[in-house]
């Protein structure tokens, strides 16, 4: 009997700890910068190693050694913020075809549907989408944002591969909290 306890003793050990060693480190939030504001309204604080590309409706953010070609669809990432227009609010029912329509028109496989999770920043209701999809034998990951603020439905969405995205959850949780929009005068 000992020996057999011994035995069921040492196998759960040896799971846990390899369960340790597979567990991903937490992930710290970055320290932001100062908030920055787009010609269109949307405040948004970065990382302070990330750069920016200001569209006309949108803003890309670029982590450090990210380069996103504008000409190719298969950029390993890409993050943008906009203002989600057409939209009633985070927990909107077409979020999820709406994504899905966006990337899977991109010659993608989905793998599995949206899935929703509550996010909110002080004071602002919110709401992460993942879409998990395939593109020539390769996982890719779309992980939205939906913050209402002020009226406006600010929308952060990274979208690449998995593990790509899936390190940046730290800094988008802090990016996506950040989140502001200021009117414009008129």
């Amino acid at each position: 009997m000992y020996w057999s306890s011994g035995i069921v003793r040492i196998a759960l050990i040896a799971v846990v700890m390899a369960a340790g060693l597979s567990a991903q480190k937490a992930q710290r939030a970055p320290k932001l910068e100062k908030p920055r504001k787009h010609g269109i309204g949307i405040v948004y604080a970065i990382p302070k190693d990330w750069k920016v590309e200001e569209g006309s409706e949108a803003v890309m953010l670029l982590p450090p050694g990210v380069v996103v070609d504008a000409e190719k669809e298969d950029n390993p990432e890409v993050i943008v913020v906009e203002i989600a227009e057409g939209l009633e609010g985070p927990e909107d029912a077409a979020i999820g075809d709406e994504l899905k329509g966006r990337w899977g028109s991109m010659g993608v496989e989905i793998a599995r549907e949206p899935l929703k999770e509550v996010f909110s920043a002080p004071g602002r209701p919110g709401a992460i989408y993942t879409l998990d999809l395939r593109k020539g034998g390769k996982n890719v990951r779309v992980r939205a944002f939906y913050v209402m603020v002020k009226g406006k439905l600010l929308a952060l969405t990274a979208s690449g591969e998995t593990a790509r995205v899936t390190a940046r959850e730290a800094a988008l949780r802090a990016i996506a909290g950040s989140l502001d929009f200021v009117a414009l005068e008129r």
